[in-house]
């Protein structure tokens, strides 16, 4: 088999300019805030919020973390605010907070895609300034798989049937545009697949 490997930079690129005292900006290329959900149902769902705070400052910080989550109308449905944390200068520290979201509106495939957003909010407590706000998409779902029944979204069953997807195309290679992934998208779900598998 041939395997073609592209080089340089074909994908979008970004410019950050942050504060001192920030969400950490070099967390193995992750975004600096975590969100894991647990005990997720009709009537409520709990998220833990791990936000990832480095303070580049030559001297300590006393931070406060907000956490809030708001649903598609921009409606908060969840808000949380740490007690203030210190942190020692040129180093970095985790602040994990646990939120509840009652009656949620559970994401449900393309059936129901209804997004959440989670914002973290870092306070520099002295100066009583923010100093960054990092926004994540949040879909509350649960999922389990069986050998005998399959997989299940939320607890009902849900058919899979999907394709292989190669990120590249004829003249482009791995440089592909925004407009190349709608199209790949729409062909996908034109034959009715409900599964992606990235190749590589």
């Amino acid at each position: 088999m041939d395997y073609t490997f592209q080089g340089g930079i074909y994908r979008n690129v970004s410019l950050h300019s942050v504060d001192k005292l920030a969400v950490r900006m070099l967390d193995y290329a992750g975004p600096g805030v975590y969100l894991r959900q647990r005990n997720v149902t009709a009537s409520s769902a709990t998220v833990d919020v791990t936000a990832r705070i480095f303070n580049n400052h030559g001297s300590s910080r006393s931070v406060l973390v907000r956490a809030v989550v708001n649903d598609a109308d921009g409606n908060v449905v969840a808000d949380r605010s740490s007690t203030p944390r210190t942190v020692s200068a040129n180093s970095g520290i985790d602040v994990v907070q646990t939120l509840t979201i009652t009656t949620p509106r559970l994401w449900n495939g393309l059936t129901d895609p209804h997004p959440y957003k989670t914002s973290v909010e870092i306070r520099d407590a002295a100066a009583g300034a923010v100093t960054d706000v990092v926004t994540e998409p949040l879909g509350l779902h649960a999922f389990g798989l069986d050998p005998d029944t399959g997989f299940s979204l939320n607890g009902k069953h849900l058919s899979l049937h999907g394709v292989n997807l190669h990120q590249d195309r004829m003249g482009d290679g791995w440089a592909i545009s925004n407009a190349d992934h709608e199209q790949d998208f729409a062909l996908i779900r034109e034959i009715g697949a409900s599964a992606v598998r990235m190749a590589h």
